[in-house]
């Protein structure tokens, strides 16, 4: 049996989201014959999702919501709610508005049609004040002041990520603790001391959880500098299910 450690976007899924059906039940043998952890960027939502729509026995380490859906139990690292409404409250002039996905919610302050794209998909409650402690929050923040918020986050010892910027606003997504990819890659170490892990992924960004691994999987449409880092590259990209068809020979299960 191994542990899998696999990117999501550029790596499991095609660019248009979705899964060739021919392969769907490769990847579910895949996933119910070993530990699979699907690790991204992409929202709590969006990855639970994909799981639910492909059965997949799959465990998720989402690094934007700050969620993990681990043997089905949730593990969640939330920002104190009086501290999120201090933030709002020191620099209400500055927040064009935000954003916070939980397991149960969408919570959006002061709400911006033009800035539609950026919210997560679901159910969407407008608030005037943040009535829980949240898993992460994303600010739209105006560029005149983000120096300062930068600066006041780290005197409160939150974690952020620049999701990036125009000429007006930065959006800035805060939370309590950091689930990074390589916490994935400990956590699966510590559970299962006797598999080989494996991870696969299309990104040099990935490097802290890919370094570890027994065996290191580049997607053939993944940067030259990962290539040359890895034990295997996939003779077939995302768009062709790269990923499963190679997991699928290495796993033993053709």
């Amino acid at each position: 049996m191994y542990s899998i450690l696999c990117d999501y976007d550029g790596t499991l899924i095609k660019d248009n989201g979705e899964i060739d059906d021919k392969y769907i039940n490769e990847l579910q043998e895949i996933c119910d014959n070993n530990h699979f952890f699907l690790l991204s960027s992409s929202s709590y939502n969006e990855l639970l999702n994909f799981k639910n729509k492909y059965y997949l026995n799959i465990n998720i380490f989402s690094l934007s919501s700050n969620i993990c859906l681990i043997d089905n139990e949730m593990i969640i690292s939330r920002i104190p709610k009086n501290i999120i409404n201090y933030l709002i409250q020191l620099y209400n002039r500055y927040i064009y508005t935000a954003y916070s996905e939980s397991e149960n919610d969408v919570v959006i302050y002061r709400y911006q049609e033009r800035l539609e794209a950026f919210y997560p998909k679901g159910d969407r409650k407008i608030e005037n004040i943040i009535h829980d402690d949240r898993p992460s929050i994303t600010f739209a923040i105006d560029n005149e002041c983000t120096d300062s918020f930068y600066k006041k986050i780290h005197s409160l010892t939150l974690g952020y990520k620049s999701l990036g910027k125009d000429k007006n606003r930065e959006l800035i997504t805060i939370y309590q603790k950091h689930i990074s990819k390589s916490d994935g890659y400990y956590y699966i170490k510590n559970k299962y001391p006797n598999d080989k892990i494996i991870s696969i992924t299309d990104s040099i960004f990935d490097y802290d959880m890919f370094e570890k691994s027994d065996i290191k999987i580049a997607m053939r449409n993944s940067d030259m500098e990962l290539k040359k880092r890895s034990d295997i590259i996939t003779q077939y990209d995302n768009n062709e299910s790269g990923a499963i068809r190679t997991l699928y020979n290495i796993c033993h299960l053709k």
